[in-house]
């Protein structure tokens, strides 16, 4: 971290001391322009942090049982926002200069000698992130009773991540493809994240029945099939594609056209999605403990739960554990 933020502040520098930095510079069509810039780059914006979220779940089962969530909520959510606001306000600075639209380029000529450890460090946060998502693969492939050891699940995530980079560099726009492509995951997932927010923090006020979830699906306590969730999920798709502006006709829904291509499917995919489920729900989910907790709500230490696997313990692929009765 200290020699990433060391190179952060040395590129900070040279972008304000080497470049024609202009500030006010707009490139945009008039007003039209940059409410439309405006946009894109807000549901970009968006659809980038939620896809994080289908991660959550994987990690912060390692955190130590005496953090308290803010404290969780506030560094994931600064270690997101800071390095990706500042990377994306020296990536404007430069491209306010008007030397062309080749990121690298870009990169060279305004760093110079330094080029090299900018272009390695912005290398190292794809290879940071495919590391979180072949592991999440991994568990996401449990989930669904795929018996596979993890190396064979790491191995085909990383082939169908290669196909997937070599259809978007054979593109003819590179950027527009990744663009809609990153437009595309938001119509699914924010009414999905949507109805995961409500019944967390409001139906269940951030309690979970941990045990619960190793437990056979036909007694489980929670269910094998969410159909009111899924009712709402439905609604919220359908919301979202109203307001989504997509690379083609059938992905591009009546209201995106009436505004003139304005994209608000993340924001009506969550209001939608998630306002649905708690109409539904509200009166079905209540809070929930783990039936063996300490304290607040949370599980006792292995130790004091007895023999068998507990809700942090990792269970070996393909072999879905079950908690002691």
């Amino acid at each position: 971290m200290p020699v990433v933020l060391v190179v952060m502040a040395v590129m900070t520098v040279l972008v304000l001391t080497r470049t024609e930095f202009q500030p006010m510079a707009q490139h945009g069509e008039g007003h039209g322009g940059i409410v439309a810039m405006s946009q894109l780059m807000t549901a970009i914006g968006i659809g980038w942090g939620i896809t994080w979220l289908i991660y959550a779940s994987d990690y912060t089962r390692f955190v130590p049982n005496g953090v308290a969530p803010r404290k969780v909520i506030t560094a994931t959510m600064l270690g997101m926002f800071l390095p990706t606001v500042w990377l994306a306000g020296l990536g404007a600075a430069l491209a306010s200069g008007g030397g062309g639209t080749d990121p690298a380029q870009l990169v060279i000529t305004a760093f110079g000698a330094m080029a090299l450890p900018v272009l390695l460090l912005v290398l190292h946060g794809p290879i940071a992130a495919n590391i979180v998502v072949m592991y999440s693969a991994g568990l996401a492939a449990l989930s669904m009773d795929m018996r596979a050891a993890r190396w064979k699940i790491s191995v085909a995530t990383g082939v169908i991540a290669s196909a997937v980079l070599i259809w978007f560099l054979n593109a003819q726009n590179v950027a527009e493809s990744f663009k809609q492509w990153l437009v595309s995951l938001v119509f699914w997932l924010s009414p999905w994240a949507g109805i995961c927010l409500v019944d967390f923090f409001v139906l269940r006020r951030g309690r979970i029945a941990v045990d619960a979830l190793y437990e056979p699906a036909r007694t489980s306590r929670l269910g094998d099939f969410n159909k009111r969730g899924s009712f709402a999920l439905a609604a919220g798709l359908i919301a979202a594609w109203a307001f989504q502006t997509g690379a083609t006709p059938v992905l591009t829904g009546p209201l995106s056209r009436i505004t003139g291509g304005l994209d608000l499917s993340w924001l009506t995919g969550i209001l939608v999605g998630g306002g649905m489920y708690w109409l539904l729900a509200r009166r079905t989910v209540a809070p929930s403990l783990p039936e063996s907790t300490s304290g607040r709500g949370r599980p006792e230490p292995a130790a004091a739960r007895g023999p068998g696997p507990g809700p942090n313990d990792e269970p070996e692929f393909g072999v879905v554990p079950e908690v002691p009765r």
